[in-house]
């Protein structure tokens, strides 16, 4: 990261924009989907259980595979948050809570971000923030910031991992595949680029 370069990528595929379905809306659709999917899982499991009553041969692993993602699905679709729930708040100096996951750089994180061209001297500059669609695989990773222009530096990870510089307005304008917008990750901590390089190169 000793040279910037001057290019911009792209912020990720733009599937929808704001004048897309609500957030309360795409609740209520992912939640139609969960309960038709846990339906279909219990109509499976009922004609694998038919099969083995008249002695007809079935797939174990696929029975196992069902009772386990049945589970898995109605324990999401009926059960609370309560890990997410009762962690602790961030708040910030001023008093300002950082939780909502939607303000990808509030005013009081953005102080503590550094200016462009800030790190390009530092063989491991850390990212500051960490930013991700929750319904695809696309993240990025701030490492300064200009919060006149709302341009940042940083690196991608979507169909490839690289470098770059992104604008902030073009972030909070994406929409992934399920028409969820990119959100922060309240839990991130700021981390040297190599760390999150590792990471990512033992999960490929």
């Amino acid at each position: 990261m000793n040279d910037h370069e001057s290019k911009k990528f792209a912020a990720g595929p733009p599937l929808h924009t704001k004048s897309g379905p609500t957030e309360a809306v795409q609740a209520e659709e992912l939640k139609g989907a969960v309960e038709q999917v846990i339906e279909y899982l219990k109509e499976e499991r009922s004609h694998y259980e038919a099969c083995r009553e008249q002695g007809e041969s079935g797939d174990g692993h696929i029975y196992l595979a069902t009772l386990v993602l049945q589970s898995w699905l109605e324990g999401q679709h009926q059960q609370p948050r309560q890990d997410v729930a009762t962690r602790e708040r961030k708040i910030a100096p001023d008093g300002h809570a950082l939780d909502d996951a939607h303000d990808l750089l509030p005013d009081a994180l953005a102080e503590t971000v550094p200016p462009l061209r800030a790190t390009e001297n530092d063989p491991d500059p850390v990212i500051q923030v960490k930013l991700f669609t929750p319904d695809s695989s696309w993240t990025w990773y701030v490492v300064e910031f200009d919060r006149k222009e709302r341009l940042c530096y940083g690196s991608v990870d979507g169909l490839e991992s690289e470098f770059g510089y992104l604008s902030l307005d073009e972030l909070e304008e994406v929409r992934g595949p399920m028409g969820l917008s990119i959100e922060r990750d309240l839990y991130f901590e700021p981390t040297p680029v190599s760390e999150i390089q590792q990471e990512l190169g033992r999960a490929r």
